[in-house]
């Protein structure tokens, strides 16, 4: 059979299906049109968790891994999301969705400038967020599209986590670290000093490394 019962004697046709159960379901119609592997195989998956596939979907999860049928989920950060009098959130939009973005691991807003926070409360309605990094701004001196984004993750139940400079972060086989704002003092009352209290911080990839400067 293609699909089978969970178990034998039942069918559970509303019950969700996964990632990992739908690929059994593929192989097992691949091997009744003649396909699949024969004889011996092994390779190594490209997956970080592939520690945690079960037994019984292993074959076929690299069966459609090598046919490129179900491919890793991609894990995407967003660093800022301005707007401006020519760039609007339907720009935006449109470019995550053009790069097949529904997710993202990690949102980093790093001052709260029109031309850096102007789309976010956009991007927390139209995606799913796993995380938010955010500088510690203090109340009465941020500005709308900051207070809009404080708003729109209220309405969504997500809240922040501060920039801290130190704390590094893991993404798939990549990771980042906080390097500023180091001085808490430059926030002052003059939305001037924002840049001096941006986040910043360090993408690394293998050997190659990136700075953003927010």
């Amino acid at each position: 059979g293609v699909v089978y019962g969970t178990p034998a004697t039942t069918f559970s046709p509303n019950d969700p299906v996964t990632r990992e159960q739908l690929a059994p379901i593929l192989y097992n119609y691949a091997k009744y049109k003649g396909q699949g592997f024969t004889g011996s195989w092994m390779f190594l998956l490209d997956f970080v968790d592939r520690a945690d596939i079960s037994d019984w979907a292993n074959e076929a999860i690299h069966w459609c891994s090598m046919k490129s049928i179900v491919n890793g989920k991609t894990k995407n950060i967003l660093i800022d999301a301005g707007s401006s009098e020519t760039s609007k959130d339907a720009d935006l939009e449109s470019l995550l969705i053009h790069y097949g973005v529904e997710e993202l691991e990690y949102f980093i807003i790093t001052h709260p400038h029109t031309d850096h926070d102007g789309s976010a409360d956009m991007v927390i309605k139209k995606f799913k967020i796993n995380n938010v990094i955010l500088p510690e701004c203090l109340p009465g001196l941020s500005n709308t599209t900051w207070l809009r984004l404080l708003e729109k993750m209220d309405e969504k139940g997500l809240t922040y986590i501060p920039a801290k400079v130190g704390d590094t972060y893991k993404v798939g086989d990549a990771s980042f670290k906080i390097l500023g704002p180091v001085d808490v003092s430059a926030l002052v009352k003059s939305s001037d000093d924002f840049n001096n209290y941006s986040v910043v911080l360090r993408l690394t990839y293998g050997s190659t490394h990136f700075m953003f400067t927010g």
